[in-house]
């Protein structure tokens, strides 16, 4: 007991260490314009992460084996000038007994008629017999959640090499954002938020949004994996910068393809 006692503040401070030291490295870079001190910055951000994903990078087991293939079919971040590409540090999946497209098909129209009946009426008219049994209760209820869970991704497991993969975790989303605020409030903090997006400009590109915000990361991003229990079929959703997406793979003889894709919601 005494053991745990004092393990919580010492793993407390050092989270608490690491993210200040971030935070620090990074404004001071910024207020001596310092292009060593910044590269400062993304060598520690690369340190941490290389540490922390490489001892992730076990042999891969099926389940494994196959969230990351169709991690890799659908991981394609837009080429830019940047130098580093900033990825989710985790990926949260779903197993489950059945998955085809008429399970979809019924989920898309549960979630409709939340939102729009005329749209489900439109929909069920148009495909007979997808609105046969819809379970209006429970929006999960056309399969059944078999294992669910996330791993941490492992940048050794993809095959995305085109650039330097950082991964966004908690402490370094919580440094860029309080150095470069999501919106603003005055004419003088915008100008000032502006420098330091330029001064980043380089190195890790943002999402602009609607009224001035910004987000930060790479599209796309969220990902989250919803396969089925035999491996042969997934869905995949995603944010990309303003805008949702789900894509529905299907496995082959040379892996996991993209069978069709949707914008969900626009933002």
């Amino acid at each position: 007991m005494r053991f745990k006692i004092l393990f919580l503040p010492v793993f407390l401070y050092t989270l608490i260490s690491q993210g200040q030291t971030g935070k620090n490295t990074l404004l001071q870079a910024y207020q001596a314009k310092s292009s060593q001190k910044l590269q400062q910055f993304f060598d520690m951000w690369l340190k941490e992460a290389t540490i922390k994903t490489d001892s992730n990078a076990i042999r891969l087991n099926d389940t494994l084996n196959n969230l990351y293939g169709i991690l890799n079919t659908v991981y394609k971040p837009p080429t830019s000038g940047t130098k580093y590409i900033l990825m989710q540090p985790e990926l949260k999946y779903n197993i489950v007994d059945n998955l085809n497209k008429d399970t979809l098909l019924k989920r898309a129209i549960y979630s409709m008629f939340k939102k729009n009946a005329d749209s489900v009426y439109a929909l069920a008219l148009s495909k007979p017999g997808a609105y046969d049994n819809l379970a209006e209760d429970n929006g999960l209820a056309f399969y059944t959640i078999l294992k669910y869970g996330s791993i941490r991704i492992s940048t050794q497991n993809l095959k995305y090499k085109e650039k330097t993969v950082l991964p966004l975790t908690n402490d370094y989303f919580s440094v860029l954002t309080s150095f470069v605020p999501y919106t603003y409030n005055t004419a003088e903090q915008f100008a000032e938020r502006n420098k330091r997006l330029i001064f980043l400009l380089n190195d890790i590109q943002f999402c602009y949004g609607d009224n001035g915000t910004i987000r930060i990361g790479n599209p796309p991003y969220g990902i989250s994996v919803t396969v089925d229990a035999q491996f042969q079929n997934a869905v995949v959703e995603y944010r990309e910068c303003n805008n949702g997406v789900q894509a529905r793979l299907s496995k082959t003889n040379n892996g996991w393809v993209v069978i069709e894709s949707h914008i969900t919601w626009i933002y």
